[in-house]
């Protein structure tokens, strides 16, 4: 069946052709690059200016020390009515689920967006480069490449910023504004925000159902697009080159990774000295073998060794020849398996 392909269109600036995908956007830019502009709305506090009241009264909350705006539910305090609203949303509860997958959401829109996970449409196709998109969120965000608008800025430094993420992301590594952390209550992992902590917590889960499977070697996932990432592996595929040597890689985050080796950027840096890190679990590693001599992970075997991280507990399993303890059966045939996972692997394939 045919479905029907939405294109996007841009607003063009008539005088220097730069394109923008949010006509509000290119309003933006009409005034402060072409017009007559000026940063009119001052901060009483430090004396920075900006072009927009809006954009003062942003910046005007980083000097706010009283969080005036309490829940009545919980009592915690915030700066804002609008951290409070948002707030708000976890006593409400997560009231969508998703059909497919059993996640729940506490947002419509929310959920809507997250379908389009399950989803192999791409309705929404970019007039520049034909690429084809399963949402226009999606579709808006790309064309920002194409367009060069980062409408997300730093009132701190004014970089801006293509995503939202990348922009609270930047806020941590540079200005000191830490995400929450949170500690799972099963494996003790810690996590940075509660959203993360959700969805760790699913990993624990028994009664989770895949919903998609490898057709060439059976492995369960628990999106497709997770699969879609897996396939990679089987396909040989590296898409994401390096844009100073020609090494390439099949994830994206890999290359992210990689970049940071030419660039010099280490955005994870040590609470207790001067050390930084390229990726977060180096920097975990390092704290854990030079300062906290934390050592969570204990050879199962009853042989002594302890260590700092679970890649080396896993080494030294297969290199000292211990045999990995059978923990779960299949209620069916009882045959015993590592792991939840290869147990359901197991059942899909042999009972199903």
């Amino acid at each position: 069946m045919d479905t029907k392909i939405i294109n996007m269109v841009l607003h063009t600036c008539p005088t220097c052709s730069k394109t923008f995908v949010q006509k509000s956007n290119l309003n933006t830019h009409l005034n402060m690059v072409h017009g007559a502009a000026k940063k009119r709305f001052t901060c009483g506090t430090c004396k920075k200016a900006f072009y927009r009241k809006n954009d003062l009264l942003k910046h005007e909350q980083t000097h706010r020390t009283d969080r005036s705006f309490k829940c009545t539910e919980c009592k915690l305090t915030f700066k804002t009515d609008g951290n409070l609203r948002g707030h708000l949303r976890v006593h409400q509860g997560k009231r969508f689920e998703c059909n497919i997958c059993g996640n729940k959401f506490t947002r419509l829109d929310t959920l809507e967006r997250h379908k389009t996970v399950h989803s192999d449409q791409r309705n929404f196709r970019c007039t520049i480069c034909e690429k084809k998109l399963k949402s226009k969120f999606t579709l808006e965000v790309h064309m920002r490449l194409h367009t060069g608008e980062k409408p997300f800025t730093c009132l701190e430094c004014n970089q801006s910023f293509i995503q939202r993420p990348h922009l609270k992301r930047h806020m941590e590594t540079h200005h000191g504004e830490k995400t929450k952390s949170y500690t799972c209550a099963i494996c003790n992992k810690e996590l940075q925000g509660k959203r993360s902590l959700d969805f760790h917590m699913k990993t624990h889960d028994p009664e989770r159902k895949f919903v998609a499977e490898c057709e060439i070697c059976k492995k369960g996932f628990y999106t497709n697009q997770n699969l879609r990432k897996h396939m990679l592996v089987h396909s040989g595929e590296k898409a994401y080159g390096c844009l100073y040597c020609e090494q390439k890689f099949s994830q994206r985050s890999s290359l992210v990774i990689h970049q940071r080796i030419h660039t010099g950027e280490k955005p994870y840096s040590c609470a207790f000295c001067s050390e930084a890190f390229i990726r977060k679990d180096y920097m975990d590693a390092h704290i854990k073998n030079v300062h906290t001599k934390e050592k969570p992970f204990e050879c199962p075997f009853k042989c002594g060794k302890k260590f700092t991280l679970k890649s080396c507990l896993t080494a030294h399993v297969k290199t000292t020849f211990h045999k990995t303890p059978s923990q779960v059966a299949c209620k069916i045939c009882h045959k015993t398996f590592v792991n939840e996972n290869n147990c359901r692997q197991h059942f899909r394939k042999c009972h199903v």
